[in-house]
C-alpha cells in the first residue's frame, strides 16, 4: 500500500491534479493511517463480536470500500473525460505522461483494494463456517 501511495505521491508532486486525483491520494492516505493503528482482536481474549467479527474488522472493511468508490471516481472521470486524454491512442511503445501515470497508478490501486475486500469475504465465509460447527 505504501508503495501505491508514493507512485501517487510522485506524481502529483507537480500539481494540476484534479479534485477526483487529490480525493482518491487522500482517501488512500486515510486509510493507510487507519491500518498502521489497527488493533485487532487477541487471540485467547473475548471480544465485542458480531457475526464472527470484531468491530474495528468491521471498520477497516468499509473504509476500504470507501476509498475503493473513490478510486473508482477517479477512473470514471478519467475515462469520462475526452479532453487531455490523447494518450489513449497510442498504440506504439511510448514514455508514459503524468495522467497516463495517474490512471494506471488508479488502475493499480483498484486492483489492490478489491483484492483486500475479496480477502476480508473469504475470511468472513470461513468464519461463519466455522461458527457453525
Amino acid at each position: 500500500m505504501n508503495s501505491l501511495i508514493d507512485e501517487l505521491n510522485r506524481d502529483n508532486r507537480l500539481g494540476g491534479s484534479s479534485t477526483e486525483y487529490n480525493n482518491m491520494l487522500a482517501a488512500m492516505k486515510n486509510l493507510s493511517k487507519s491500518l498502521v493503528g489497527f488493533n485487532g482482536p487477541v487471540c485467547g481474549k473475548n471480544a465485542d463480536t458480531k457475526n464472527g467479527h470484531v468491530k474495528a474488522l468491521t471498520e477497516i472493511r468499509e473504509k476500504i470500500r470507501e476509498t475503493l468508490i473513490s478510486v473508482n471516481e477517479y477512473i470514471y472521470y478519467k475515462q469520462s473525460k475526452q479532453k487531455g486524454e490523447e494518450w489513449r491512442d497510442i498504440k506504439e511503445p511510448h514514455e508514459p505522461s503524468r495522467t497516463e501515470r495517474r490512471y494506471h497508478d488508479a488502475e493499480r490501486c483498484c486492483e489492490f483494494l478489491t483484492k483486500q475486500l475479496e480477502k476480508y469475504d473469504e475470511l468472513t465465509e470461513k468464519l461463519a463456517a466455522f461458527k457453525e460447527c
